[in-house]
C-alpha cells in the first residue's frame, strides 16, 4: 500500500526519545554556560570591592583624598598709588582644596605632580593713574617659585599694548598650561600695572589625574 503523501509521518516513540535527551542536554549546557558567566562577573566584583578597599584604606567608611584644586578670585582694587609700578596681585576671594594653601597673595602646592595653571586679569581706564607711560605695555605672568633651589621662573607671561590708557579701554589678557610642580613650591602673578586692575580676574591651579 502507498502512503498518502498530502500526510506527514507521525515521529515514533525513539525519535521523542531522541530529542527529548538532545532537550535536556541543551539546557544543561546554557545552564552551565550561565553558571560560568555569572561565576566570571562575582570574580571581577570581588577584585573590584578589593581595590576600592585598598584605595580608600583599611577603614571602608574614610573617605578618598580631596584632589587638589586652587582659584583666586576678585582681584584687590588698588587705589592709584602703585599705577604702573610692578606688584603682586593679592586676591579677595581664594578657594582651596586638597592640601593648597593661600599666603599673602600666593598659592603653596601641596604634592608633586602636574598641574593645570591657568590665570586671567581685565585692565581698564581709570583716572587715578598718571604715571604710566604711552603707549602702554601691559604685562603680567605667573611666577613660580621652586622651593627645591629657591629661584623665580615666569610660567606664563602675556603682554599687550594700549596706545592711550587716558581713553576708554579695556583689555583682557589670559594664558593657561600644565606643569610640573614639587610639594612646597609656590604661585603667583606679577603685573606691571596694578593700578588699571579691573575687579574680575582669577589664578587657577588643579593637579591632573
Amino acid at each position: 500500500m502507498q502512503e498518502d503523501p498530502g500526510h506527514s509521518r507521525r515521529p515514533g516513540p525513539t525519535a521523542g526519545l531522541l530529542c527529548g535527551i538532545l532537550f535536556v542536554g541543551s539546557a544543561l549546557v546554557v545552564l552551565c554556560s550561565s553558571y560560568r558567566s555569572l561565576d566570571g562577573n562575582q570574580q571581577r566584583i570581588g577584585r573590584s570591592q578589593r581595590d576600592v578597599q585598598q584605595t580608600a584604606g583599611p577603614n571602608s567608611s574614610s573617605p578618598p583624598p580631596e584632589k587638589p584644586v586652587a582659584f583666586l578670585s576678585v582681584p584687590m582694587k588698588d587705589d592709584g598709588s602703585r599705577g604702573c609700578k610692578r606688584a603682586v596681585v593679592r586676591w579677595n576671594g581664594n578657594l582651596t582644596r586638597g592640601g593648597f594653601k593661600y599666603e599673602e597673595g600666593q598659592l603653596v602646592v601641596p604634592i608633586n605632580g602636574r598641574y593645570w595653571v591657568y590665570f586671567q586679569l581685565i585692565y581698564s581706564t581709570t583716572p587715578k593713574v598718571s604715571e604710566c607711560s604711552k603707549p602702554l605695555l601691559l604685562s603680567q605672568g605667573v611666577i613660580w617659585v621652586q622651593k627645591a633651589h629657591d629661584d623665580n621662573k615666569t610660567l606664563l607671561q602675556v603682554e599687550d599694548t594700549v596706545p592711550d590708557y587716558k581713553r576708554m579701554f579695556r583689555k583682557t589678557l589670559q594664558a593657561s598650561a600644565a606643569f610640573d610642580l614639587a610639594a612646597g613650591d609656590r604661585l603667583f602673578v606679577l603685573t606691571n600695572s596694578p593700578g588699571l586692575l579691573y575687579n574680575l580676574g582669577y589664578l587657577g591651579a588643579d593637579l591632573e589625574l
